[in-house]
């Protein structure tokens, strides 16, 4: 016996809105597909999918179990690769603002020894500021350049937990004073 086609039932081509799957001569069809003279449905076009599987033999739809598992690992791996970054990209935001906190402070020592002292003597001075909530230790090393005019200022900045015997300061800034405006 052979089977008949099955039928969908579609409303102006869109959404499914009933599936029948009868034989095609209850409906108005005949068995090659062809449609019954004379047979209609108001409000319902009538679309005919043929299959000729057997329905145990027709592929389903959906994804493998290694299908599922390749795509959590390439989600795995750039989920781990975003976190990452953002770790990265977090250090790299403190480097930079511990930076200019460094700098400010440098910037300020300067002004102060040039506003306290406008020809300040030749020496090093050492000290502490506060800024931005934290304590930052600092080193002024005053010297005198081939002018005699001019003193150079070098500031270097460490982190307040830092020794300011410790080779490596966070900032150094270099400024200079000049003693040409000075009464004698």
């Amino acid at each position: 016996m052979s089977q008949a086609p099955r039928l969908r039932c579609v409303r102006a081509g869109k959404v499914p809105v009933a599936v029948a799957s009868v034989r095609a001569s209850k409906l108005g069809w005949h068995e090659d597909g062809r449609a019954r003279a004379g047979w209609t449905t108001p409000g319902l076009r009538l679309r005919a999918f043929v299959s000729s599987y057997p329905r145990a033999l027709v592929k389903s739809r959906g994804f493998t179990l290694i299908e599922v598992m390749v795509a959590l690992a390439v989600l795995a791996i750039a989920l781990a690769a975003a976190v990452r970054a953002v770790g990265e990209q977090a250090r790299a935001q403190q480097i930079l603002r511990e930076g200019s906190q460094a700098r400010w402070v440098a910037a300020n020592l300067i002004a102060q020894t040039r506003l306290n002292e406008p020809f300040p003597l030749p020496g090093t001075r050492e000290g502490q500021s506060r800024m931005a909530g934290r304590t930052w230790r600092w080193r002024l090393v005053v010297s005198d350049t081939a002018d005699g005019d001019i003193r150079r200022l070098d500031a270097e900045v460490f982190p307040g937990d830092a020794s300011v015997d410790s080779k490596q300061p966070l900032m150094t800034l270099t400024g200079f004073a000049s003693g040409r405006d000075r009464t004698e």
